[in-house]
């Protein structure tokens, strides 16, 4: 059924697809790459969004805005889904971060890195509130790293 409604989607004109590691612990972004080889189906005309930095329905785990979090959890999702690169990839409710420092000095040098390595095209944000935001594009710009 997953698939018939993606499907029915694309052949409809819809052509963003956004995920997480976080829907349906992975099982989103799974069922997103089995969707892409279904024939008809062009790589080249989707845009996938995918996140970072929210992972674990337990508590005490559920988010991690290292470094090295942030390089694996993308290169898990490239292996769920199959695929080359993600179109965007986004900063996943970075309110629940302990610390804006750990969102600039770990986790945007990290996103940052897979937008070096080609592993993503674009990097978004996405959560609440916006005057955190705001903050985080801020101290961003501030340090050099935003692009």
């Amino acid at each position: 059924e997953w698939f018939e409604t993606l499907q029915l989607a694309i052949d409809s004109g819809i052509i963003l697809l956004d995920t997480a590691p976080w829907y349906g612990h992975g099982s989103s972004e799974i069922v997103i790459g089995l969707t892409m080889k279904r024939p008809g189906v062009d790589r080249s005309k989707l845009i996938i969004n995918t996140k970072i930095g929210r992972y674990d329905e337990e508590p005490i785990s559920q988010f991690d805005f290292s470094y090295e979090a942030t390089i694996k959890s993308v290169q898990r999702s490239i292996q769920r889904m199959e695929c080359d690169f993600i179109n965007v990839l986004q900063l996943h409710d970075p309110e629940f971060a302990p610390s804006i420092d750990l969102i600039i000095k770990e986790t945007i040098p990290a996103m940052m890195e897979c937008k070096r390595r080609g592993w993503a095209k674009a990097l978004g944000l996405t959560g609440y509130p916006l005057e955190l935001h705001y903050q985080i594009l801020e101290r961003a710009k501030e340090l050099s790293i935003s692009g």
